[in-house]
């Protein structure tokens, strides 16, 4: 388990690494490498582990961040200038092990690539594979049968697989909201069930 700490106005972040008894095992200190970033006081939006604990941190105002390796060592700091990127919407660990980040450029497509860390560009492998303008998803995480799962809040869950070309829509929100009760407050449930799932993916390898 990895939980990212940071004092109460954000200036040292620390990354804790738990033992199997959730005691702590290891603490790698990450405050040096966040000087540049720009307002870090609006909090860390991306916290992700790779299998080999390299860490992904982003942060949520200007969408900056850093790539830390197993080792404390800081690998890149990255802007969404720099990854090659429009505005970023959603970024998980599929599940082939490597990042993936949706983003989209003002009104135009929406698109996902799987972040490279050696170069720190993402990389679009297949860009027939695109969602409109207006999609919006609410969350993303590694699939079962296909790479990815997205969760979109206009038209349900898709699988998306770019070596197998599959984009699909597993499930409309219709059938999603089905056996809640007509009157629960849908949108609250989603809200907390986003934070939720970003401790979730952020602690748990």
């Amino acid at each position: 388990m990895h939980l990212l700490i940071a004092n109460r106005i954000q200036e040292e972040y620390f990354i804790w690494r738990l033992d199997e008894k959730y005691k702590v095992d290891r603490v790698i200190d990450i405050s040096a490498y966040t000087d540049a970033i720009q307002n870090p006081a609006w909090g860390v939006r991306w916290f992700l582990v790779f299998e080999d604990d390299t860490y992904y941190v982003q942060w949520g105002w200007e969408q900056d961040g850093i790539i830390i390796s197993s080792e404390g060592v800081l690998e890149h700091k990255f802007t969404r200038e720099s990854l090659g990127v429009g505005w970023v919407r959603q970024v998980a660990v599929g599940m082939d092990g490597h990042i993936y980040i949706t983003h989209a450029h003002d009104d135009e497509k929406v698109e996902i690539g799987k972040l490279n860390i050696e170069s720190g560009l993402v990389i679009n492998e297949n860009p027939d594979l695109y969602f409109p303008s207006g999609e919006l998803f609410h969350t993303m995480s590694g699939g079962t049968d296909t790479n990815l799962l997205l969760f979109s809040i206009y038209s349900g869950i898709w699988a998306y697989d770019t070596e197998g070309e599959i984009m699909e829509n597993r499930m409309s929100l219709t059938d999603v909201r089905m056996g809640m009760d007509k009157d629960s407050d849908f949108w609250s449930k989603l809200f907390f069930t986003r934070w939720t799932t970003i401790f979730d993916r952020a602690s748990h390898k």
